[in-house]
């Protein structure tokens, strides 16, 4: 096992090989001849890691712990030859794993966020049910982004709306930052001044998709739910330029307007506004964003650590380390 190349790289060629024709060779050494094949390679490599640097690094990275000292004798008097494959293969198989998962995804998303509307244990069983299940990232993110809580099964991914308040703004910052890659806090105001990628367009695009959200208390159930008008247009001024006003509806950077129905006055609920009563528009933008985000290449390009499939780990882990992991999230 060699020493552990970039990450952003090892993802980059995990996506790439993993689609590849050449199925009857295995994805391992499929990298491998990737990474070797390169001129240099002789020279930039390093020596082989010890059995002692790789069996605290792997329990580190798919535990978030050492191993006991049992464990790590173990290890060290085995003789297989593909003991380090064997390791890494039952530690993802392993409850920790799916614990590990939960923690890591959980500050990911939300940042230690304290309890608002939804409770930390819901939060974290459904993040720990995830892993287990080896569900593919672009569906926990159209989970995430499609939750408002109004279905008691779904009530742990609505959180990442609910606990941010629906504070449009902020879910503009965190979406884009997390799911996209880009960082537009400065696009807020105006364009970036130093990545002229990050315009002030960019940010009220997204902010289209939310701007009309917001979180409604049912006071009868006692349960906040994310909830939608069906109207409410998008504009932006640059602090630099303020008597240019700027229109824009819902898209992603760089994506195309989103093409959106045209409603007759007075038609444009399921639910209209009222006193007490949810509203519930026939359109929603807010539901548009889950799929445009997911159907985009851009969401894979800013994913974290995840299976070679864009899954929590690589297919051929999934029906084991479904069935074993599971008992921890309880």
């Amino acid at each position: 096992m060699r020493r552990l190349i970039p990450a952003c790289f090892t993802i980059f060629l995990v996506t790439v090989l993993a689609n590849s024709a050449a199925a009857q060779v295995s994805l391992a050494e499929r990298i491998d001849k990737a990474i070797t094949q390169k001129a240099d390679y002789p020279k930039q490599a390093a020596g082989l890691s010890s059995d002692a640097e790789v069996v605290r690094r792997v329990y580190l990275d798919f535990t978030g712990v050492i191993p006991s000292a049992d464990q790590a004798r173990a290890f060290f008097k085995d003789d297989s030859p593909n003991k380090r494959r064997q390791l890494i293969d039952s530690l993802l198989a392993s409850p920790g794993y799916a614990r590990h998962m939960q923690n890591v995804f959980d500050v990911l998303f939300m940042e230690r966020r304290p309890d608002k509307h939804v409770k930390k244990p819901e939060w974290r069983k459904y993040l720990c049910d995830s892993a287990a299940a080896n569900k593919p990232y672009d569906v926990l993110v159209r989970e995430l982004l499609s939750a408002d809580g109004s279905d008691p099964k779904m009530r742990g991914p609505a959180r990442f709306f609910l606990d941010r308040n629906g504070d449009p703004h902020i879910l503009t910052k965190d979406i884009s930052r997390l799911f996209l890659g880009m960082n537009l806090h400065c696009a807020q105001c105006h364009d970036h001044p130093i990545v002229s990628a990050y315009r002030q367009e960019h940010y009220y695009g997204i902010y289209a998709f939310l701007n009309r959200s917001f979180v409604f208390v049912d006071k009868a159930k006692k349960m906040a739910v994310f909830a939608e008008k069906a109207e409410g247009e998008v504009s932006f001024q640059s602090v630099f330029v303020p008597k240019v006003t700027k229109n824009t509806g819902p898209r992603l950077p760089e994506g195309p307007p989103l093409s959106e129905p045209k409603l007759d006055k007075g038609k444009e609920y399921v639910v209209a506004p009222a006193k007490g009563n949810r509203p519930i528009p026939k359109y929603s933008r807010r539901a548009q964003l889950a799929g445009q985000l997911t159907a985009s290449d851009r969401v894979f390009a800013a994913r974290p650590r995840v299976g070679p499939s864009g899954r929590f780990r690589s297919p051929r882990q999934s029906a084991v380390a479904s069935g074993i992991a599971r008992y921890a999230c309880q």
